[in-house]
C-alpha cells in the first residue's frame, strides 16, 4: 500500500477523534449513539470504504504497468538479456500507446520523450526498423554481474602482493587483452581498464588505506559541477569527499579521456558495430567513483551513452535527488546491488539518496529487484552488520541465489535453466572467488545441494527439475557446524581490523572425503 494512502487513513482516524471529543455527553440521544457505536466514527470509516473502493479498484492494464513489471525482471545470460531487450524495443514500437502518449514516465527509469521518437517511428515501415529508435529499458544480468563482481577484486588485487588471475578475469569477455590502471597518488584512488573488441570495463577500488577512509569522512555536500539545478529549481549535490576523489588533481580528465580514446572511433575497444559498450563497477568507495564517472562520460560523450551500464557492490549514497534524478536519465542500466544487512549503502544519511536501481539479495537465496519502500523496511531489521559489506560476502550470496533457484520456494520462472546455461559460459565458482571451498558454500541450512561444474548433455537427460540435472552432496552436520563458525571467524577478524583491502573470506578447507552420491 502507497505511504499516501497510509497519510489518509491517519487523517481519517484523527478527525474521529476530534468528533467524538466534541459530542455532548448529557444527551440521551448521544448516549445511545455511543452504546451502538459512534455515529462520526462510522460516517469516517464508511467514507474510508468508498475512497479506498474508488482508488484501488481494479485497472486496465497499460504501458505503464508493462514497463513497471519489465523493471522487476532478470536475465541470467548476456544473449538472453539482448534477445529479451530487442523484444521489448518491438513491443514498444508497435504499441498503439507508445505512439499516442506525448511522454512516458518510468519509475527510477529514463524518460521516454515520445513526440522525437514517435516521428521517427511514423516515418518508418517495418516494426523490426522502428526497434533500432527506440530506447531500451534497463535490465539487470545476471552474468555480467557476476563477471564484474571479479574485476572489484582485480582492483583491489592488481599492483599488490596478493595473487590473483588477471587472465581469468580477460577471459570473462571475448578477445579482452588489453589492461591498464590510472591511479592519484594524492588521494589514493585507483581505477582498473580492461578492454578488448565491443566491451570496455572500469573498475574503481574501494576503501583501502588511510586517505581512503579520509574520503568517506567528508559526508559535507557540494554542488556538481557545471553548478545547475532541476526544474525545481533545486541545486544537484554530491558527496565532498568522492567528489574530490575523482575530480582531484586531474584525475578525471585523465581517465575519460583513456575511456574516450579506447571507445571513441579507430580505438582498440571498439566494436565491429560501432562504440563498444562500456561497464563501470566498484565495491564501496569503489562504486561512488562508478557512478560519478559513468554520469560524466554520458554528459561528456553522448554516442556512449546508450552503451554505458554501471553495477555497483555496497555502495555508499552518492548525493541527493536531484542528483540521482538526472543520473538515471543519462545512466539508467544502473544497478546497485545490496548484500543482506550491510550498513554502507544505508550511509551517509541526511537528503543522501541511492544512485541505482537496488537488488537486495541475501545468504538465505532472496533475491528482490527495485523493491519497494515495504520491502526495505522489513528487511532491514537491524542497524547493519559491517561483515556483510565484504566482498566474500557478497559472493557468498550470489551463490546460494543461484543455488535456489532449483528450490521449490524461491525459484524465479525458468531460473534453474537459466543458471545451468550460465555455469556452462564459464567457471562461476573461480569467478566468484569461491573455489577454495572445495565447493562446500554452506548456508544457514544443516545441508545444501551445491552446483558445481555444468552438467553434461546426459547428466541433463537423466532428470532432475524440469530437465535440469544438478551435482549435489549432503553436508554432514558436524561439517556445516564447523564451516559455519570459519566463516563467522573470517568475517569477526576482517570487519575488526578495519582494513577493507583483505575482503576475500579465504576459506581454508580441505577436500571432503564423504562419499558422493551415485547418478
Amino acid at each position: 500500500m502507497h505511504a499516501r494512502h497510509g497519510t489518509f487513513i491517519m487523517g481519517f482516524m484523527l478527525i474521529t477523534i476530534a468528533i467524538v471529543q466534541l459530542i455532548e455527553i448529557d444527551s440521551c440521544w448521544t448516549y445511545i449513539a455511543l452504546q451502538f457505536g459512534s455515529v462520526p466514527t462510522q460516517v469516517a470509516f464508511t467514507m474510508l470504504v468508498v475512497i479506498f473502493a474508488i482508488l484501488l479498484k481494479p485497472r486496465k492494464r497499460d504501458l505503464g504497468h508493462t514497463l513497471e513489471d519489465w523493471s522487476h525482471e532478470v536475465a541470467w545470460t548476456e544473449e538472453e538479456r539482448d534477445e529479451v531487450l530487442a523484444d521489448r524495443a518491438r513491443q514498444l514500437a508497435s504499441s498503439t500507446e507508445f505512439e499516442e502518449s506525448e511522454f512516458l514516465p518510468l519509475p527510477g527509469l529514463p524518460t521516454l520523450h515520445m513526440p522525437e521518437v514517435t516521428g521517427q517511428l511514423l516515418s518508418l515501415v517495418a516494426v523490426d526498423e522502428a526497434e533500432q529508435h527506440v530506447p531500451r529499458v534497463a535490465m539487470l544480468c545476471f552474468e555480467t554481474m557476476i563477471k564484474l563482481f571479479y574485476f572489484c577484486r582485480l582492483a583491489y588485487r592488481v599492483g599488490t602482493d596478493v595473487p590473483i588471475s588477471v587472465e581469468h578475469g580477460l577471459s570473462l569477455f571475448p578477445g579482452m587483452v588489453g589492461q591498464e590502471v590510472v591511479e592519484e597518488v594524492l588521494t589514493d584512488t585507483r581505477a582498473f581498464l580492461a578492454w578488448g573488441p565491443g566491451t570496455l570495463v572500469v573498475s574503481f577500488r574501494g576503501t583501502a588505506t588511510r586517505k581512503n577512509i579520509i574520503t568517506d569522512i567528508k559526508i559535507w555536500k557540494v554542488a556538481h559541477q557545471p553548478r545547475r539545478r532541476n526544474k525545481l529549481g533545486r541545486t544537484l549535490l554530491v558527496h565532498l569527499g568522492f567528489y574530490r576523489a575523482w575530480r582531484h588533481n586531474g584525475f578525471s580528465e585523465r581517465l575519460l579521456a583513456r575511456v574516450s580514446e579506447l571507445a571513441g572511433p579507430g580505438g582498440e575497444a571498439e566494436g565491429p558495430d560501432g562504440p563498444p559498450r562500456v561497464l563501470f563497477t566498484g565495491h564501496s568507495l569503489g562504486g561512488a567513483l562508478a557512478v560519478l564517472a559513468a554520469g560524466d562520460l554520458a554528459r561528456a560523450a553522448p554516442a556512449l551513452a546508450p552503451r554505458l551500464s554501471v553495477y555497483t557492490f555496497g555502495a555508499p549514497r552518492v548525493g541527493n535527488g536531484p542528483f540521482v534524478q538526472e543520473f538515471l536519465t543519462l545512466v539508467p542500466d544502473c544497478w546497485a546491488m545490496v548484500n543482506d544487512q550491510d550498513p554502507v549503502p544505508r550511509i551517509p544519511k541526511g537528503w543522501f539518496h541511492n544512485a541505482g536501481n537496488p537488488v537486495l539479495l541475501n545468504p538465505r537465496g532472496d533475491l528482490i529487484i527495485r523493491p519497494s519502500e515495504f520491502d526495505v523496511i522489513s528487511i532491514n531489521t537491524s542497524g547493519g552488520v559491517a561483515a556483510h559489506h565484504m566482498l566474500g560476502a557478497y559472493a557468498l550470496s550470489t551463490y546460494a541465489v543461484m543455488k535456489e533457484q532449483f528450490g521449490e520456494d524461491k525459484g524465479l520462472p525458468g531460473g534453474d535453466a537459466g543458471v545451468v546455461t550460465l555455469a556452462s559460459h564459464f567457471d562461476v565458482m573461480e569467478t566468484l572467488t569461491l573455489s577454495v571451498v572445495e565447493n562446500k558454500v554452506q548456508d544457514s541450512s544443516a545441508s545444501a545441494a551445491v552446483l558445481t561444474t555444468p552438467p553434461s548433455q546426459a547428466e541433463v537427460q537423466r532428470g532432475g527439475k524440469k530437465g535440469v540435472a544438478v551435482a549435489t552432496r549432503e553436508v554432514p552436520k558436524v561439517e556445516a557446524d564447523a564451516l559455519e563458525r570459519q566463516v563467522d571467524a573470517k568475517e569477526g577478524s576482517a570487519a575488526g581490523s578495519g582494513s577493507l583491502t583483505d575482503v576475500e573470506l579465504g576459506l581454508e578447507l580441505q577436500p571432503s572425503t564423504s562419499p558422493q552420491p551415485g547418478p
